[in-house]
């Protein structure tokens, strides 16, 4: 769950700050985006 954070934080670190061109690719955004919604419900709870 922390690693697709950490690799799009440091790819709009680069992009903004450094103004670099970064490609980031997420293998897997349905297995990414159902973790977020159950963290995302859970904390409703």
């Amino acid at each position: 769950m922390i690693i697709p954070r950490i690799a799009l934080t440091t790819a709009e670190y680069f992009a903004f700050e450094k103004d670099m061109h970064v490609l980031v690719i997420l293998i897997d955004m349905t297995n990414y985006a159902e973790a977020l919604r159950e963290l995302s419900t859970a904390k409703e709870e």
